[in-house]
Order: C-alpha cells, then sequence, then structure tokens
C-alpha cells in the first residue's frame, strides 16, 4: 500500500514538473478540429509530442493494471488479445501506408499520438460513456456473455481506428484554396 502511494506521489511531481516545463505548449486535449488544422499548418513541437506519449503510455499501464477480469475464461482472454493485436497492427500498418503515400511517414508518429488522444477522449465522452449508460439502463446480461462481449469490444475497436484514419486523412489531404 505505502508502495502505491510513492508510485502516485512520483507521478504527481513527475507530472508538475512536466506541467512547468511546458506550460505554454497549449495541448489539445478535447478538439479535434483544432488539432487537425494545427497538425496541418505545422509540426508538433518535440515537448508537445513528448506530452502527447506520456500520457498515452500512462493510460496503457492503467489499462494493462485494471483489465484483467477474474473469471472470464483464458481461450476469451487469448481470442480477445489476438483480435485487438490483429485490428490494432492492421489499423497501424494502413495509417502508415496513408502517410507514406502522402510523404508524411516522418510525422507518423506525431500524428499517431496526438490524434489518437484527442480521439480516444472524444471516443470515451461520446461512445463509450452513453454506452455504459445504455448498459447499465437496460441492464442487459447479454453482454455478460463471452462471445458476445468479445464482438461488441471488438467493433467498437474498430470504429475507434475508422475515426482515428478519417483525422490522419483529414490532416493529410491539402486543403482546397479559396
Amino acid at each position: 500500500m505505502f508502495l502505491y502511494f510513492e508510485h502516485c506521489n512520483l507521478i504527481s511531481i513527475l507530472m508538475s514538473d512536466l506541467n512547468n516545463k511546458y506550460k505554454n505548449k497549449n495541448m489539445i486535449i478535447f478538439n479535434l478540429k483544432k488539432l487537425e488544422e494545427k497538425l496541418r499548418d505545422r509540426p508538433l513541437q518535440a515537448s508537445q509530442l513528448f506530452s502527447y506519449f506520456l500520457i498515452y503510455v500512462f493510460l496503457m499501464i492503467l489499462n494493462f493494471n485494471f483489465s484483467e477480469e477474474s473469471g472470464t475464461d483464458k481461450w476469451i482472454m487469448v481470442l480477445t488479445a489476438l483480435i485487438s493485436i490483429t485490428v490494432t497492427i492492421g489499423f497501424l500498418i494502413y495509417t502508415f501506408n496513408i502517410c507514406k503515400g502522402f510523404g508524411s511517414e516522418d510525422r507518423f508518429l506525431e500524428l499517431y499520438f496526438s490524434l489518437g488522444f484527442v480521439v480516444a477522449i472524444r471516443f470515451v465522452v461520446f461512445v463509450m460513456i452513453p454506452l455504459a449508460i445504455l448498459v447499465s439502463v437496460l441492464n442487459s446480461d447479454f453482454l455478460d456473455l463471452p462471445i458476445p462481449d468479445l464482438i461488441f469490444f471488438s467493433l467498437l475497436e474498430i470504429i475507434y481506428y475508422y475515426l482515428l484514419l478519417q483525422s490522419f486523412q483529414r490532416v493529410l489531404m491539402p486543403t482546397k484554396i479559396d
């Protein structure tokens, strides 16, 4: 327990230090259109990209630590992981090739971490939270079954990557001259 609090204190100090160093860098957290316009105009500074990367890694660590469900069959967990890996790698390769097609492969990580962060925040607010409310209101046992649960979350992952892909394309497409 003490180690947990020390870990939280260390994270708090690191985040405070980062906030002080990069205070004037204007990290965009929710406004996807604004971030897309900013990325279309110019690349992010390394410190801005690092902020997106740091938060992304922190959230992934939280996800791995809190995602293990007791009582879930091992074959469902393995199948879920395989589907998630396939979808993620497939979309990453496809998205990288789109960047490459526009001659922007050197900006792939910049676009992935910054746009991915904002798309994920918006996805949680506009899709995941309403779905969680809907499922709790309906009090449906349907999603407690392994196969519908697997299909449902796989579809959500595909929708997330589709939205991210659309954002990539909006940044990489040349703007129309008025």
